[in-house]
């Protein structure tokens, strides 16, 4: 197989440890404080990626640039995507939140071109559009009949927007130093990013313990744990395999086949939960497969 096509299969493989690790950790998710949700998961990946350097080995990186993109890569994802998607989670519906975030591998499409870290072939586009139009409407036709005539708030809408925008950003700045670093391995890149991000992630935590903002929520340390475990699969093993990916993938199409994971979600929630998808869902899965496909093609 080309280096292409094994760069597909470990982002779809990656789409699909997102839906797993969204599964294992939905249960505890809401007793967590969210900046302590966001710090085990990155403990988690970094507790299994010590270990994988050391039996794989360590390449020193001595040019500064490259380790300061790779630092901003923690700090922007899983950084402040997060942050701004979660703040604008607590006032938007997740079925009007996740359309708008959706539409990030368009803008990191857009975005690589003229900045040389991406091609332009009409096949990236059809492939581009259509999983960013299914992936939306996916979300977007499991609307709750009570939110139909619910006021958006803007201040809400430009905030997951931005988070958009800021993915997609956070997609090229791995694409540089993915191409700038071929012969670091993506694990140690990977463990870099994640160890500038539980720095970061530990701070926001510190401080929001200290003004007791969750002080009434309870949480166990199996709760901690569980959720690291989410970490090793999402940050750890999945960021890997996206690292990897992107060292022979355009940042646009990457982003495209990953967002296949609101599918691989509602696959698990279907089996699991027996949620059932709508004519109109089912036709925004095929857009999103259909798109994936294209995405694939030179």
């Amino acid at each position: 197989m080309s280096p292409e096509t094994i760069s597909v299969f470990f982002v779809l493989v990656a789409a699909g440890l997102l839906a797993v690790s969204q599964t294992i950790a939905k249960a505890v998710i809401s007793r967590l404080p969210f900046y302590v949700l966001l710090l085990s998961r990155s403990v988690g990946a970094i507790l299994l990626l010590i270990p994988v350097t050391f039996i794989c080995g360590w390449k020193t990186l001595t040019n500064t640039p490259y380790l300061v993109l790779i630092a901003l890569g923690g700090i922007v994802w899983p950084g402040v995507v997060n942050i701004l998607a979660y703040r604008a989670l607590q006032r938007l519906p997740v079925n009007v939140n996740r359309p708008i975030f959706q539409t990030y591998p368009m803008w990191a499409f857009l975005m690589s071109i003229p900045l040389a870290l991406g091609t332009y072939s009409h096949a990236k586009l059809a492939g581009v559009l259509l999983t960013t139009a299914g992936g939306a409407g996916f979300a977007l036709f499991n609307r709750d009949a009570a939110d139909a005539g619910r006021r958006l708030p803007r201040s809400a809408v430009a905030l997951v927007a931005a988070s958009a925008v800021i993915q997609a950003a956070g997609t090229l700045v791995w694409k540089y130093a993915a191409q700038a670093s071929q012969q670091i391995p993506s694990y140690q890149m990977n463990l870099l990013q994640h160890t500038v991000s539980a720095v970061f992630f530990g701070a926001l935590a510190l401080k929001e313990m200290r003004r007791r903002v969750d002080a009434e929520r309870k949480y166990s340390a199996g709760d901690v744990i569980i959720t690291g475990f989410s970490g090793m699969l999402l940050f750890g093993i999945g960021n890997t395999l996206v690292f990897a990916a992107l060292k022979h993938l355009d940042p646009g199409p990457a982003g495209a086949i990953y967002s296949v994971n609101i599918l691989f979600t509602a696959a698990v929630a279907r089996a699991t939960l027996k949620e059932k998808w709508t004519a109109a869902q089912a036709v925004s899965a095929l857009l999103v497969l259909v798109g994936v496909v294209f995405c694939s093609l030179k």
